[in-house]
Protein backbone atom coordinates (compact mmCIF):
# COMPACT_ATOMS: atom_id res chain seq x y z
CA UNK A 1 0.00 0.00 0.00
CA UNK A 2 2.68 2.19 0.90
CA UNK A 3 4.28 1.59 -2.41
CA UNK A 4 1.26 2.44 -4.51
CA UNK A 5 0.50 5.94 -2.60
CA UNK A 6 4.39 6.76 -3.24
CA UNK A 7 4.34 6.32 -6.80
CA UNK A 8 0.97 8.21 -7.07
CA UNK A 9 2.32 10.67 -5.22
CA UNK A 10 5.58 11.06 -7.35
CA UNK A 11 3.39 10.29 -10.95
CA UNK A 12 1.45 12.84 -9.84
CA UNK A 13 4.35 15.31 -8.99
CA UNK A 14 5.70 14.96 -12.10
CA UNK A 15 2.59 16.10 -14.35
CA UNK A 16 2.40 19.29 -12.55
CA UNK A 17 6.01 19.96 -12.73
CA UNK A 18 6.46 19.27 -16.47
CA UNK A 19 3.95 20.93 -18.40
CA UNK A 20 4.44 19.63 -21.98
CA UNK A 21 5.82 15.88 -22.69
CA UNK A 22 6.95 15.36 -26.09
CA UNK A 23 7.89 12.31 -27.69
CA UNK A 24 12.10 12.20 -28.69
CA UNK A 25 12.97 11.18 -31.83
CA UNK A 26 16.69 11.69 -32.11
CA UNK A 27 19.62 12.40 -29.22
CA UNK A 28 19.76 11.02 -26.00
CA UNK A 29 16.41 11.04 -23.45
CA UNK A 30 16.44 10.07 -19.41
CA UNK A 31 13.14 10.23 -16.88
CA UNK A 32 11.79 8.11 -14.57
CA UNK A 33 10.73 4.92 -14.21
CA UNK A 34 7.99 4.55 -12.31
CA UNK A 35 6.45 0.74 -11.28
CA UNK A 36 8.38 -2.31 -11.05
CA UNK A 37 11.76 -1.14 -10.91
CA UNK A 38 11.50 1.93 -9.79
CA UNK A 39 14.52 3.73 -11.01
CA UNK A 40 15.89 6.04 -14.26
CA UNK A 41 14.91 5.18 -17.71
CA UNK A 42 16.73 6.39 -20.92
CA UNK A 43 17.05 6.20 -24.35
CA UNK A 44 19.82 7.26 -27.00
CA UNK A 45 18.37 7.43 -30.53
CA UNK A 46 21.28 5.57 -32.60
CA UNK A 47 19.73 6.40 -35.99
CA UNK A 48 16.36 7.52 -37.36
CA UNK A 49 14.92 4.28 -36.87
CA UNK A 50 16.59 2.26 -34.08
CA UNK A 51 17.43 2.86 -30.70
CA UNK A 52 18.83 1.74 -27.54
CA UNK A 53 16.71 2.12 -24.43
CA UNK A 54 16.87 0.67 -20.77
CA UNK A 55 16.38 1.51 -16.91
CA UNK A 56 18.43 0.86 -14.16
CA UNK A 57 17.56 0.85 -10.30
CA UNK A 58 18.67 -0.26 -7.32
CA UNK A 59 17.52 -0.36 -3.36
CA UNK A 60 19.73 -0.82 -0.46
CA UNK A 61 18.60 -1.55 3.37
CA UNK A 62 19.75 -2.85 6.12
CA UNK A 63 17.65 -6.51 5.46
CA UNK A 64 18.18 -6.52 1.53
CA UNK A 65 20.10 -4.90 -1.64
CA UNK A 66 19.07 -5.44 -5.19
CA UNK A 67 20.12 -4.05 -8.61
CA UNK A 68 18.13 -4.15 -11.53
CA UNK A 69 19.49 -3.22 -15.68
CA UNK A 70 18.00 -4.35 -18.66
CA UNK A 71 18.77 -2.61 -22.04
CA UNK A 72 16.77 -3.21 -25.11
CA UNK A 73 17.73 -2.77 -28.66
CA UNK A 74 14.40 -1.75 -30.17
CA UNK A 75 13.77 -0.54 -34.45
CA UNK A 76 10.35 1.26 -35.13
CA UNK A 77 8.38 1.58 -37.80
CA UNK A 78 5.77 4.76 -39.21
CA UNK A 79 2.61 2.78 -40.57
CA UNK A 80 2.00 4.74 -43.76
CA UNK A 81 -1.33 2.92 -44.17
CA UNK A 82 -3.19 5.00 -41.69
CA UNK A 83 -4.66 8.06 -42.25
CA UNK A 84 -4.81 10.14 -39.41
CA UNK A 85 -5.24 13.84 -38.88
CA UNK A 86 -3.87 13.58 -35.16
CA UNK A 87 -0.75 11.89 -35.53
CA UNK A 88 0.40 8.00 -36.86
CA UNK A 89 0.85 4.55 -35.14
CA UNK A 90 4.65 3.74 -34.39
CA UNK A 91 5.58 0.05 -34.04
CA UNK A 92 8.35 -1.30 -32.18
CA UNK A 93 10.44 -4.61 -31.80
CA UNK A 94 13.80 -5.79 -31.05
CA UNK A 95 14.95 -7.56 -28.41
CA UNK A 96 17.53 -6.93 -25.60
CA UNK A 97 18.60 -8.08 -22.24
CA UNK A 98 18.31 -7.98 -18.72
CA UNK A 99 20.53 -8.76 -15.36
CA UNK A 100 18.97 -8.75 -11.34
CA UNK A 101 21.12 -9.21 -8.70
CA UNK A 102 19.66 -9.66 -5.36
CA UNK A 103 21.06 -10.22 -1.84
CA UNK A 104 19.52 -10.63 1.36
CA UNK A 105 15.61 -10.39 2.24
CA UNK A 106 12.52 -12.44 1.12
Amino acid sequence: MKSILLTILLSTSLLLIVPAVQAQDSGFGIGASIGSPDGISYKIWTSESSALAGATSFTLSESASSFYTHLDYLKHTISENLDWEIGYLSFYYGGGARFIWREGGP
